[in-house]
């Protein structure tokens, strides 16, 4: 059985060297620090679409500069996605129950017959009733309060402050195609089975982010349909871009995106040395993600 050994930060900056990065001798305090605090392993991560295993170094010599820029980038790039999705998913919730409470009652989607497939709605209620459970000192106050009024059966509006962004799209999924069609104006009239396919998308991202994945040179394996914005732009459909795309499709609130694009522009600025390629983008991203 193979073993691998722990290595000491000297050593680890020798095995840099050797693979081909730059790293002079005023810059090893620094590069500690980061290896310190990220760890090895997971900056390996950002060097993969420079490094040939093979021969085990890099295609061309560069400066290790930019893998700590690029680890940067990544991490800040997450924060700013997961509150434009975290905000997406408040937006559906609150769209996806006024609508349909309004016209089918407040507790409509503990009844199979709104779904395609009453086994998977099985699971989903009991998902959430298990949830319902699991109860500790910081419970939402509310929580408890339709637990011991309403014999804990709670309006989906309520349910919703329960569940999770895979949830939320599990339950849009699971719905029939005449609920679904009856939202589409509540979602830019953007058609059910790209909505479908893009909160998918979004959960996956969304999990990555949360979970400190990494998102540079990341396959993303549920790719979303298309959106219309990408027009006739050659993309990669296996990664970021396209699921940023989608999100600014699926955002309804035209100040919420408009601070995420903001924010990614002003990251994209603060760290030039970021092969957004990568992640995906085509080289007129700015054009599609502004109109």
């Amino acid at each position: 059985m193979k073993k691998k050994e722990a290595t000491e930060y000297g050593q680890q900056i020798t095995r840099l060297r050797v693979r081909g990065f730059n790293i002079n001798s005023n810059d090893e305090n620094e590069v500690k620090t980061f290896l310190s605090n990220v760890g090895y392993y997971r900056t390996t991560g950002y060097i993969l679409p420079y490094y040939n295993k093979k021969l085990e170094k890099l295609n061309d010599n560069m400066d290790f500069d930019k893998i700590m820029s690029t680890y940067w980038f990544d991490k800040e790039l997450k924060s700013i996605l997961l509150y434009l999705i975290s905000s997406i998913e408040v937006e559906y919730k609150a769209r996806i129950a006024d609508t349909l409470c309004l016209k089918y009652g407040s507790y409509f989607y503990y009844d199979s017959k709104y779904f395609d497939n009453a086994s998977l709605h099985d699971k989903w209620i009991k998902k959430f009733e298990e949830k319902l459970q699991y109860s500790d000192k910081n419970d939402e106050l509310f929580k408890v309060w339709y637990k011991d009024n309403y014999d804990s059966k709670f309006p989906l509006w309520v349910a919703f402050q329960l569940i999770n962004v895979n949830d939320l799209s599990k339950f849009y999924d699971m719905l029939k195609t005449k609920y679904k069609k009856e939202l589409k104006n509540c979602f830019k009239g953007v058609d059910y089975p790209y909505t479908k396919s893009w909160l998918r998308s979004t959960t996956v991202v969304r999990n990555i982010a949360a979970h400190n994945g990494r998102l540079f040179y990341r396959t993303i394996n549920t790719s979303p349909k298309l959106p219309q914005a990408i027009g006739n732009h050659s993309v990669n459909i296996k990664r970021l871009f396209v699921v940023i795309v989608a999100l600014k499709e699926l955002c309804t609130d035209d100040i919420i995106w408009n601070r995420f694009f903001s924010d990614l522009i002003n990251l994209i600025i603060k760290f030039p040395s970021v092969d957004l390629i990568h992640y995906g983008f085509p080289r007129r991203w700015y054009e599609i993600l502004a109109t």
